[in-house]
């Protein structure tokens, strides 16, 4: 290996491991954007760890990873060749990564193989090892219907506010907490634990935190991320086509990070297949206020301000129209008379209510 490729690993291994940080941020994201694009063996490099380190977070749920961390010193050698029985379980696990490095082709040409990388995935797994037990591996589903908010308390000490018409999973594993919330709204109040971060995935936008509060709404092709305390970090993988720039031994869809960071009364709004846009500043008694009675907007379009009252309304309310939709309010509603704020929004902009069978009704432009 020469010294500019092994320079290039030692790059490429700083990056993934300081992207993993909590206190990553969007200057830290500028620079390592700007180091993927000055060579295509960056990219590469990159990439390769990358799929790497997703490997061995696998390997650490599973059942091989179980027995090991439960088993007793005589248990763990086991399987060792009789010639020469392991004093410590790295020795065992060795084994088993030299099997997943066989696995990835890609490997060889870089000499990814040779001893010392082995021992860094050794140290890896370990280290997942020696983390907490998991107690929940398998996804438990949560849904609920049209004004229903649920409260969800996770064995870490984590709260989920779940919203009315809102779909989530979740399970706590022993390196990371995850969450997919499939549709809908959610409050997040994360108990603090920097070796576990709290992962939510929603739609094709990732949120990751050690410990803070946030909401996050999932509609239709849109995600919304607004930050009541703490820190979020926001990010997407965008699909490259970087035939040119990568080796045939990695796939021609490369999928780098987009990151931003988000602190308290800081909002971004992810649409499906775009970049991540900027970051804007939200008043917060708007984040979450659902959670408290109320529906809070500042020049928000109507569009989704219905999007949010049909969560509770006894029925469906449709706008007629993709400008009228995009008309903003600025109005504060209350749950409790949900049923009048149809007309109350016919009192603050020019639309016309039009009343169909089961309780459907439908906004109209009065001026058209």
């Amino acid at each position: 290996m020469n010294r500019k490729t092994k320079q290039t690993r030692a790059s490429a291994a700083h990056w993934l491991t300081e992207m993993q940080s909590p206190t990553w941020d969007d200057a830290q994201q500028n620079r390592f954007e700007l180091w993927l694009q000055q060579a295509p063996l960056h990219r590469e490099t990159y990439l390769q760890m990358q799929h790497v380190w997703e490997d061995l977070s696998e390997l650490a749920d599973s059942p091989e990873a179980l027995r090991l961390q439960n088993a007793t010193p005589s248990e763990q050698t086991t399987n060792a060749p009789t010639t020469q029985a392991p004093s410590h379980p790295a020795q065992t696990v060795t084994t088993w990564i030299r099997k997943l490095l066989d696995g990835l082709t890609w490997f060889k040409p870089l000499a990814f193989g040779s001893a010392a990388s082995i021992s860094l995935c050794v140290a890896l797994y370990l280290g997942f090892l020696n983390l907490p037990a998991s107690k929940k591996a398998e996804w438990i589903q949560v849904s609920t219907e049209v004004a229903e908010i649920q409260s969800l308390n996770l064995e870490d000490g984590s709260q989920i506010i779940l919203n009315g018409q809102s779909t989530l999973q979740y399970r706590l594993l022993r390196e990371r907490r995850e969450v997919k919330l499939l549709s809908g709204q959610a409050f997040f109040d994360v108990a603090s634990d920097v070796n576990r971060p709290f992962i939510i995935d929603s739609g094709e936008v990732r949120i990751k935190v050690v410990g803070t509060q946030f909401d996050v709404k999932n509609i239709q092709s849109i995600v919304q991320v607004a930050v009541l305390e703490g820190h979020v970090k926001v990010s997407t993988l965008t699909a490259d086509n970087t035939s040119n720039n990568i080796s045939s031994n990695t796939s021609d869809k490369a999928e780098i990070p987009q990151i931003r960071s988000l602190y308290a009364g800081n909002k971004i709004e992810i649409r499906r297949g775009e970049p991540l846009g900027k970051v804007k500043t939200i008043s917060r008694k708007q984040i979450a206020s659902w959670k408290n009675g109320s529906l809070i907007y500042e020049n928000t379009p109507l569009r989704e301000v219905i999007d949010d009252i049909n969560r509770y309304y006894p029925g469906t309310i449709e706008i007629d129209g993709n400008a009228l939709g995009d008309i903003p309010i600025t109005a504060a509603f209350s749950l409790k008379n949900i049923d009048k704020v149809p007309a109350m929004i016919q009192h603050l902009l020019p639309i016309e209510i039009t009343t169909h069978e089961g309780n459907k009704l439908i906004l109209s432009d009065k001026s058209h």
